[in-house]
């Protein structure tokens, strides 16, 4: 057997060295002491790494039953939320200048609905794992639906923070929406606008307001309408002539701005004219006109109820984490178990296999790996393209890797590679550009770099 080559480009996470020596006609034999607990041993380094054994399993999947049903009702609870919000927001559409608003109770039917569908399933899956057999379909869908249920909470705590954020937003189609609406005040006899005098009259009367930022909104625009004006009128006439635009401005307001509580009756013309009124300045004294625009009272009305909406999902989205975390604990402990044959048996169970900070960047190296290697698949048709009809001498490679384990330290397996052409010609740019190639193997993920591969 000839000498052992070293590879010229060595892991630098693995302080033993490598080795490559001629292997069998497929290719070359590849040849590593790892260190113990890069491969077998990935509990070691472990996020939140748990003990388990038969009985914390059992509790831990009846917990996490449970918990998925309150989180079904908690989903349900959200979508009467967003419900009731977009019903709230319909009612009073007319003095809104856009849809925007609907964006919040939008999103909090879709996270009631999500929330209803993710937890309904994951209950089942908690209820199947008591049962190794039925457990067994679920094993492939646990990892993409953990990915799904992070980015669900994501969605979660992005629709909280929006709850929070939409009052400035929400400030700007009010004030329009609102003046706009006081404008379409005296077209009471126009298709489309004809309820608007209600609806303005009812809204300032529930919430105790007048105009868009206050009274004096209603002395800039005309809100009697030209048919109960009497253009004979002297008065009229010169009112109309007066204005630029040929508006009947009066310093006056709708009934509905009058306070019912003051003792005084209702001034709502000629409020700015004190010699108009017995005992009366309409500065000093306390006008019995509500003095709280419409705008403000609508936005505290929203922003306080979108507010209370927003601390209930983030209560809501805390307990889902637990969820996810739990069910985390609860997949990792029944896929660490060394004999799936004795369900008695230990096990452990993580929530990240590796610490915040490798998984992060282990999180960035797939995402760099990602592009170049849809960089490469580009370059391999193209190749392809030109090769024409040619196929592959060899389309399997054997990696033996020295894994230790405990209790069988330098057990040599074999694990078999099976490579299209293009993973092929994937593996060989891998080398031209220095990157290491993962390979699977029964033991776990081991990062091997190739020096070459020979035919």
């Amino acid at each position: 057997m000839p000498t052992p080559k070293r590879f010229s480009m060595i892991p630098h996470h693995l302080p033993l060295p490598w080795v490559a020596v001629p292997g069998t006609a497929l290719g070359w034999r590849v040849c590593a002491d790892a260190c113990t607990g890069s491969v077998g041993s990935v509990a070691g380094m472990a996020l939140l790494k748990v003990k388990f054994n038969q009985k914390k399993r059992v509790k831990l999947a009846q917990g996490l039953w449970l918990m998925n049903w309150f989180s079904v009702f908690a989903g349900i609870l959200v979508f009467s939320m967003g419900l009731f919000l977009k019903i709230e927001l319909r009612k009073r559409s007319e003095v809104m200048d856009n849809s925007e608003s609907h964006f919040v109770p939008n999103s909090l039917i879709l996270v009631g609905i999500l929330s209803c569908a993710f937890n309904g399933f994951a209950g089942k899956i908690c209820y199947d794992s008591l049962d190794p057999a039925k457990f067994a379909k679920w094993k492939p869908m646990l990892k993409p639906y953990l990915a799904l249920c992070c980015v669900f909470n994501m969605l979660i705590f992005f629709v909280a923070l929006i709850c929070f954020l939409m009052r400035g937003s929400l400030e700007s189609t009010l004030a329009q929406g609102l003046k706009n609406g006081m404008k379409f005040y005296r077209d009471t006899d126009t298709p489309g606008r004809c309820f608007m005098k209600k609806t303005i009259d009812m809204l300032q009367i529930e919430f105790k307001c007048c105009g868009n930022n206050g009274y004096k909104d209603w002395f800039e625009i005309q809100w009697i309408s030209n048919r109960y004006l009497d253009f004979s009128s002297k008065e009229v006439k010169d009112r109309i002539k007066s204005n630029v635009d040929g508006r009947y401005l009066v310093d006056g307001v709708p009934f509905s701005c009058c306070n019912p509580s003051s003792p005084r009756p209702c001034i709502q013309y000629q409020v700015t004219n004190n010699s108009a009124h017995y005992s009366y300045d309409y500065q000093t004294e306390e006008l019995n006109l509500w003095r709280r625009g419409c705008r403000e009272a609508l936005l505290n009305y929203y922003s306080g109820m979108m507010s209370s909406m927003g601390a209930v999902i983030l209560l809501v989205w805390l307990f889902e984490m637990s969820v996810m975390v739990g069910l985390r604990l609860l997949h990792t402990s029944l896929e660490s178990i060394a004999n799936p044959e004795d369900p008695e048996c230990e096990s452990e169970g993580w929530v990240l296999e590796n610490s915040l900070k490798d998984t992060f960047k282990s999180a960035l190296e797939n995402l760099k790996k990602l592009g170049k290697f849809n960089q490469v698949e580009a370059g391999a048709e193209g190749a392809e393209g030109e090769e024409g009809g040619k196929t592959p001498a060899i389309t399997t490679i054997i990696f033996e890797i020295r894994i230790p384990r405990k209790g069988q330290a330098g057990k040599l397996t074999t694990s078999e590679l099976t490579l299209s052409e293009k993973r092929l010609s994937y593996a060989f740019l891998i080398y031209n550009n220095k990157k290491s190639v993962y390979v699977l193997t029964r033991e776990g993920t081991v990062n091997i770099c190739i020096e070459r591969i020979a035919f």
